[in-house]
């Protein structure tokens, strides 16, 4: 963290800086407080680690935040933004055109989990677990919502300007594009949030650009590692396998097959590739439930 007045400080305050999920980075200068994102912690682990690390403090004051930039709508991304606003936030958020209203679902539906994770709790242990936030907080925070365009730059005050840039990872899903002026000095911070796949065909995104150059970048990594590296060659593969199991287990043997998948993006790609597989195949009659 920088120590003088008139640097800009960048502070990894989400779980993400250590672990896959909670993406969120707090940004300071002398006249603005920014977030990059605010998402919850989904782990594989118990329901009560989950609950303890999202009802955590954050490691800044709500109202001192001016904007909270949100780059797509999965839960690890901005599933903790209710709470910034029953915590007492004001902060504009600023989104790509098209995702309040798919937030909206995303986020209502958090509130009930939580809910039912938090009655869980008070169950097992005998004592009152509250829920992280409710629907009322998810009303709130949208009331704050501003969708922009994407490709564009937008001025919002005398300090601060951005531009969304495509990232094609989800529907309208962006990089980001963030100028900060202090003084006479511009610097330009680029954040990826998460990426697509370039060599992976993918349904309704839109096409990867690259931050072509700033000051700082922060990216996201979660599936760089070498061994998670995938190409057109081996999802061809998959796809190949997708449907030789279909037949195998549906067609052949009558069985099910259960494929579990994230309900946002991935759910809609998966029942795609089942069209693009078996829907010109009139003897496929095999029943397609979600």
């Amino acid at each position: 963290m920088a120590k003088s007045k008139s640097k800009i400080q960048i502070n990894f305050v989400g779980e993400a800086a250590s672990d896959v999920t909670g993406s969120c980075i707090h940004i300071k200068t002398p006249h603005k407080q920014i977030l990059l994102e605010c998402g919850s912690f989904q782990s594989c682990g118990s329901t009560l680690e989950n609950y303890k690390i999202n009802n955590k403090h954050f490691d800044f004051k709500p109202k001192e935040i001016d904007y909270v930039f949100l780059m797509h709508n999965h839960v690890d991304h901005i599933g903790l933004v209710p709470k910034l606003y029953k915590n007492g936030s004001v902060a504009q958020i600023v989104a790509p055109v098209g995702t309040k209203q798919i937030a909206e679902i995303l986020l209502k539906d958090s509130a009930h989990i939580m809910a039912t994770d938090a009655e869980e709790l008070s169950n097992k242990f005998k004592r009152d677990y509250y829920p992280t936030y409710t629907e009322n907080d998810v009303d709130r925070c949208l009331n704050y919502y501003t969708e922009y365009p994407i490709g564009e730059i937008i001025q919002l005050d005398e300090y601060i300007k951005f531009q969304f840039i495509p990232s094609g990872h989800i529907l309208n899903s962006a990089q980001l594009e963030l100028w900060i002026t202090e003084g006479n000095v511009t610097k330009k911070i680029g954040y990826t949030s998460d990426l697509g796949n370039v060599h992976i065909k993918k349904y309704y995104t839109n096409i990867f650009q690259p931050i072509k150059k700033c000051d700082v970048l922060i990216g996201e990594t979660t599936y760089a590692r070498e061994t998670r590296i995938a190409n057109q060659k081996m999802r061809n593969k998959d796809l190949e396998k997708l449907e030789t199991v279909i037949r195998q287990t549906c067609i052949e043997k009558g069985a099910r097959v259960l494929i579990p998948t994230f309900a946002n993006d991935r759910t809609q790609n998966m029942l795609t590739y089942i069209y693009d597989i078996f829907g010109k195949d009139e003897d496929f009659n095999v029943q397609v439930l979600v």
